[in-house]
């Protein structure tokens, strides 16, 4: 009886601790994810290769009204999770032989693509969830360049380019769908050296301004909770900064970006508990492991924060694939993934997800990308971080990330900018004009907020063009200027407000344009300059607050410069020059009191008079 019941606990313990039990070397962990990575994929590259993927595909009656996107869905996720893996290129071993026989149909699985996208037999531009699809293909070109792309005959090239431009006329809602179109046109610029850059900028910009901190990046301007920062926002922000066009701004930023995916899997790791499990929670739940992609992805970049150790991260990961592969119900009679998030589960997809969605899940193997021989591979496996906590290890405490305020700023947050524009118009309600008499004032704040040039070139046209009255005068000098910083402060206010809608050449004159002379969007190299922004000092203004404004301008000086020389602009049709005088340091800004009397007052106009 004894021996019974000693056999009975440690039957128990081992099917309690199945995955630290069945946790292996490195060789076999890779082995075993290699294996799941081919056969999840091995259904679709084999029909994308023959051109049959839409024909071959489940036709369940609950993704009738999803058929014409889920074959792009399916081949574009099953690459962008394969694409670092294919990269390590053919080789000699089992493994090689199998990667050489995979990026073959890989391959032709692009020709076909390429040529069903030419023929319209492959949509990529057919309602809204192409763009979404057009860009993991993207991304997927993007992370095995040379395997992939650069191995496709020129007119496959060519055809793929075509079909990700037709993708341009997919407008992206305040989402991470921002990314989307960013993506694509990342892959534009990687592949052709020609892009629209004003989608990258603008989907950078957003994503700075949604960060909510310790490497957590909101799904607009709300938070989510759901692994969205996983499936999309932080691998394809990286990807974009990786590959995008180059800007100082960006350059400034990239070690933020690193120190916050770093973060973000630094948590993601913790998720995982002593069992190989972790929380299924939010939207797309049936994307299985692939919720673990961010933490994927900063194994393959090599950024994994130092106090992971490889051996451990790479034993929680198998054994959450163990877990959710090896469940009943993961695949058809034929092979193909079935929803659900461990096994079968109809009930838990949404109404965008089809049998196309679920191939996603392989995003979360990028690790294999890395070779054999790395030492994520070949460090001994060992225990995760909640497999140590709940053995009673005494472990360190986890410190959360702290962002750098002057590093990151790109705009100020719009909610403290909404805030200021309320609290300035409250103080300035007494004037006869709304902000005329704090013009200096508000060009030093500004200029603060732009931190010396931050933000990416372009970002200044992103404003819708009702927002600028017509034909209205404003006085402006000729310091830099961020036009989104103004155009957010002016919207929180009630009152109408005089708006620029183009910069202003010259030694302070005034700009006279019509409404809708403003470009939605503006080329490479067209932005306008960067500093701080400052407007000449109207009359009807208090002594103290140009003084304040006097001061704060003069702070700024030593905060950054302008540019002496800016390139055309043009707006409306006609070429506008835009110039910045350069003044020295010594030069005294306009003092409190105006000088030049009847002459300097005829040459502002008064557009505001008369409101109060």
């Amino acid at each position: 009886m004894p021996r019974l019941l000693k056999f009975l606990v440690l039957l128990f313990t081992v099917l309690l601790a199945g995955p630290l039990a069945r946790a292996g070397t490195g060789a076999e962990d890779r082995a075993y994810t290699v294996s799941v990575a081919v056969r999840i994929a091995g259904p679709v590259l084999e029909a994308a290769a023959e051109g049959q993927l839409a024909e071959r595909m489940p036709a369940n009656d609950w993704e009738a009204k999803r058929r014409d996107v889920a074959p792009l869905e399916a081949f574009g996720r099953t690459l962008v999770g394969l694409a670092p893996w294919l990269e390590l290129g053919p080789g000699e071993d089992e493994e090689g032989r199998l990667r050489s026989r995979f990026l073959a149909l890989a391959l032709r699985g692009l020709e076909q693509t390429g040529r069903l996208a030419s023929e319209g037999k492959m949509n990529f531009s057919k309602g809204g969830q192409p763009l979404v699809d057009a860009a993991f293909l993207a991304q997927a070109l993007l992370r095995a360049p040379t395997q992939l792309w650069a191995k496709l005959a020129p007119e496959d090239q060519q055809r793929l380019v075509a079909a990700l431009k037709a993708t341009r006329v997919i407008k992206p809602v305040e989402s991470n769908w921002l990314l989307f179109s960013a993506m694509v046109e990342t892959a534009l610029w990687r592949f052709t050296g020609d892009c629209n850059r004003a989608p990258i900028d603008y989907a950078l910009r957003r994503h700075e301004e949604w960060y909510l901190g310790d490497g957590v990046y909101g799904d607009g301007p709300a938070y989510h909770s759901d692994y969205y920062n996983s499936y999309v926002i932080q691998p394809m922000l990286a990807t974009v900064a990786d590959f995008g066009p180059p800007s100082e701004a960006l350059d400034r930023q990239r070690p933020l970006l690193q120190a916050r995916a770093r973060r973000y899997a630094s948590f993601q790791e913790r998720l995982i508990s002593p069992e190989g499990t972790f929380p299924i929670l939010g939207r797309s739940s049936a994307y299985r492991f692939g919720a673990l992609q961010q933490l994927s992805d900063t194994i393959l970049r090599r950024n994994l924060a130092p106090e992971l150790a490889p051996g451990a991260v790479r034993s929680a990961l198998t054994a959450v694939l163990r877990r959710m592969v090896e469940a009943p119900g993961t695949f058809d009679s034929r092979g193909w993934l079935q929803v659900g998030a461990v096994g079968h589960q109809p009930s838990i997809r949404e109404r965008y997800i089809s049998t196309g969605s679920l191939y996603l899940c392989l995003a979360g193997l990028l690790h294999l990308g890395l070779p054999a021989q790395d030492p994520f591979w070949t460090a001994p496996a060992a225990a995760w971080t909640q497999q140590r906590i709940w053995s009673g290890e005494d472990i360190p405490a986890e410190a959360a990330l702290k962002d750098k305020y002057g590093l990151r700023l790109i705009a100020p947050p719009l909610h403290f900018v909404r805030l200021s524009g309320r609290l300035i118009a409250r103080i300035i309600r007494g004037y006869r004009c709304d902000l005329r008499p704090c013009y200096p004032l508000w060009g030093a704040l500004l200029g603060m907020f732009a931190a010396s040039g931050g933000g990416f070139p372009g970002m200044s046209f992103l404003i819708p063009n009702t927002a600028v009255p017509a034909r209205r005068h404003c006085p402006v000098g000729a310091w830099g200027w961020q036009l989104p910083l103004l155009h957010e402060i002016a919207s929180s206010l009630t009152r109408p407000v005089c708006l620029p809608p183009c910069a202003c050449a010259g030694r302070g004159g005034h700009v006279d344009a019509p409404a809708g002379s403003l470009p939605a969007a503006a080329p490479r190299g067209a932005g306008l300059p960067r500093g701080s922004l400052h407007f000449r000092r109207p009359f009807r203004a208090s002594h103290g607050c140009h003084r304040l404004a006097w001061r704060l301008q003069c702070l700024l000086r030593f905060v950054g410069r302008p540019h002496r020389h800016q390139p055309p602009l043009r707006a409306g049709g006609a070429a506008v020059q835009l110039t910045s005088r350069s003044r020295s340091h010594g030069e005294r800004l306009p003092g409190p009191h105006p000088r030049g009397g009847a002459a300097q007052r005829a040459r502002l106009p008064r557009v505001c008079d008369g409101v109060r």
